[in-house]
């Protein structure tokens, strides 16, 4: 009796010690799931009204796009520190009159730039200006923007399929290609989704034209 009581007594401790160590391993794996999945990066995010506030967020993309203008070299070295590959917004089409290097391109602009006062087009033909350009980033080529109202709303087929057309070609002509759309459609976020992905796109759906 004595002995069968013993052996019950030794025998749950040993049960709560291995059930403690059972718990401990699931907890260390669930910790290490959750920290994997924190600091998995999105692949592409275009922020052109933020500032360096926002440096910590953009930590979380492979790579940004931002208006170089409002940050110091400092902030774009901690950037690369952590493996963000950084671009710098530039209207390939247009010249604004507020940038550094407005007074030595000026005489380019042909055109004044609806729906912004500050812009004007230029002539992309110059070979002074072709020097500014790099990768493609191609805006609204799903997605089309209602000015007048301020929504958005799924381009037209003709033009959608104008821009694809293009931008598969430049694709294949060794371009990275990286698309910004404005959006809250889920459908049609799913169809953009699906398109990049087919060619290996890059992306980005912004909710707002703020760009923060």
């Amino acid at each position: 009796m004595w002995e069968a009581l013993c052996g019950k007594r030794i025998k749950q401790p040993v049960a709560l010690a291995v059930l403690f160590v059972l718990m401990f391993i699931g907890g260390c794996f669930f910790v290490k799931a959750n920290q994997a999945k924190e600091f998995e990066k999105n692949d592409y995010g275009v922020f052109l009204n933020a500032d360096a506030s926002s440096l910590e967020r953009f930590k979380m993309y492979e790579t940004i796009v931002i208006d170089a203008q409002y940050f110091t070299k400092r902030d774009i070295e901690l950037l690369h520190q952590n493996g963000t590959v950084v671009y710098t917004y530039l209207n390939i089409g247009s010249i604004e009159n507020f940038r550094e290097y407005y007074t030595t391109y000026a005489e380019l602009a042909i055109g004044d730039y609806e729906h912004w006062e500050e812009e004007q087009w230029v002539d992309v033909s110059n070979p002074d200006w072709q020097k500014f350009i790099g990768q493609l980033s191609q805006e609204s080529v799903w997605s089309g923007i209602d000015f007048d109202k301020g929504t958005f709303h799924e381009q037209m087929s003709e033009t959608r399929d104008y821009f694809c057309k293009y931008l598969e070609a430049c694709k294949a002509d060794g371009m990275e290609v990286y698309l910004l759309e404005y959006t809250t459609n889920p459908k049609l976020i799913q169809k953009i989704k699906e398109y990049c992905k087919e060619q290996d796109f890059h992306f980005y759906i912004s909710s707002s034209l703020e760009l923060r």
